[in-house]
């Protein structure tokens, strides 16, 4: 029976070294070719052979260890191991809103959906996130077993973009709105529309439109339906028997057909061809052709521009000037007219009651303080007593008197400020009515239109009058001539 006791040739003969396809985990093979050979095997051997394969990365010398000390033959035994490439993952995103062909109208409990209700356009605000954005990743290099470096790929970025009125945020992971609106997706970039422009009439197919910017409709606002906006509102058609609510200008290319109490709400100023049976309040200017059978409040002035230049019926109250061609029929049908009056308060003695009140409700804070003060000193006081078993009548009844001084004070403070916001009140209510507005007829002033300032009636006895202007000067009504 041979015996190899060391001879390091011997050994290193039986040594073998294997490797696997992808160089990232190497081998020993310790070749042992009859059953009773005895074989000395050192970890210097095994490391040699290893070395002299040129494996010199990941080898694990615990193993090469073990394996010496107990060594297992004709067997591969795992004794290094390489670091496998880890390749980048590419960015995602998720959306937090939806595209355009996911956003459908939400049923209630019934599985009913209100038409009316429904908005077709899905909105956002200000600041608000759009998606959330998952960012790339770097590949990380890795090394075969012989220390040969392994390539990774960094990931590639998310492929969402930046639109209009949107922006990412500095960390790069979320998308976020610059502006309330309407999302629009458009590829891979999200947009935020601040004007909306419905092709069509506002109807069934759109449904109600709430929107905060701007809004342009290109047909008409059918009977039943609302639009309400935070801007200027643009409508090429006609608005029917529809409500309106906008803060800013409103333009009615057609005209309005109101009708059934629904109003219509401008905060500037209102343009419209024509005003039929509608119910408007205006905080600005009104131009249109003619104003039939309806009920206006203008806080501006109301200039008619056309071919008719028309009022008749319903009722106008406005603080400005109306100039018209002809106001009312031959049948004198009724039609009323009041001028609003601005008020012109005594400004310098309101603010003078103003300054006084200021000032009395400073003293009865300082008079609060001192109350609570005196309060702990008659408390502390009390105590002090009840320990000494004493009582010191002369400082008790000096601090009672103090509180009542105190109270007296705050009593007379309050009763003159009641007194002097019984005086602002009544300057309040005898402030003069001044009226700046004026009513101008270029041709006819029938007699079954009603004209007011304030509670005075104007009155005239023929059954019209020509070249007209009615307005108030010195407390009175003025009938003058254009």
């Amino acid at each position: 029976m041979d015996v190899l006791n060391g001879g390091a040739e011997a050994i290193k003969d039986r040594i073998e070294v294997l490797v696997s396809e992808d160089g990232l985990i190497g081998f020993v093979k310790i070749n042992k070719e009859a059953p009773d050979e005895q074989i000395e095997v050192t970890s210097q051997a095994i490391l040699d052979a290893l070395e002299q394969e040129k494996v010199i990365y990941g080898v694990q010398e615990e193993t090469v260890e073990k394996l010496a000390g107990r060594p297992v033959f004709n067997l591969k035994i795992k004794v290094a191991e390489g670091m496998a490439a880890i390749q980048g993952t590419d960015g995602t995103y998720e959306c937090y809103v939806k595209r355009d062909e996911e956003y459908k109208p939400v049923f209630d409990d019934e599985e009913k959906i209100d038409y009316k209700n429904t908005s077709h356009f899905q909105l956002v605000s200000k600041d608000q996130v759009l998606c959330n954005i998952t960012k790339e990743t770097k590949g990380i290099e890795g090394k075969t077993v012989f220390g040969d470096p392994i390539p990774a790929k960094d990931g590639r970025k998310a492929s969402l973009k930046e639109g209009k009125n949107t922006f990412i945020s500095e960390d790069g992971t979320q998308l976020i709105a610059k502006t309330d609106g309407i999302v629009k997706f458009i590829g891979n970039s999200v947009h935020v529309n601040d004007m909306l422009q419905v092709q069509s009439d506002v109807d069934i197919l759109t449904g109600n439109i709430d929107f905060p910017g701007d809004v342009t409709v290109n047909g008409d606002v059918c009977s039943g339906f609302k639009v309400k906006c935070g801007g200027n509102l643009m409508i090429k058609g006609v608005i029917e028997d529809a409500e309106i609510e906008s803060r800013g200008n409103v333009v009615v290319a057609a005209g309005i057909n109101g009708g059934h109490g629904k109003k219509i709400k401008v905060g500037r100023e209102l343009r419209s061809k024509y005003i039929e049976n509608a119910e408007i309040e205006v905080g600005g200017d009104i131009f249109a052709d003619y104003i039939i059978e309806s009920n206006v409040e203008c806080c501006g002035n109301i200039k008619l521009n056309g071919q008719k230049e028309l009022i008749v019926g319903g009722t106008i109250k406005l603080r400005g000037e109306l100039t018209a061609k002809d106001i009312g029929t031959d049948r004198e049908h009724p039609t009323r007219i009041s001028v609003l009056g601005v008020p012109t308060p005594d400004q310098a003695s309101l603010d003078a009651c103003d300054q006084s009140i200021a000032e009395k409700k400073m003293e009865l804070t300082k008079l609060t303080i001192n109350e609570k003060s005196v309060q702990q000193m008659l408390l502390e006081n009390e105590k002090k007593n009840i320990t000494m078993k004493k009582v010191n009548r002369q400082a008790l009844e000096k601090i009672s008197a103090m509180v009542k001084e105190i109270n007296r004070e705050k009593d007379q403070i309050k009763k003159d400020m009641a007194a002097l916001e019984s005086k602002k009140q009544e300057i309040e209510m005898h402030t003069p009515i001044s009226y700046y507005g004026f009513i101008a007829c270029k041709r006819k002033l029938y007699r079954g239109v009603k004209i007011s300032f304030g509670n005075e009636m104007f009155h005239f006895d023929s059954d019209n009058l020509d070249h007209c202007r009615i307005y108030w000067d010195n407390d009175k009504i003025v009938l003058g001539m254009l």
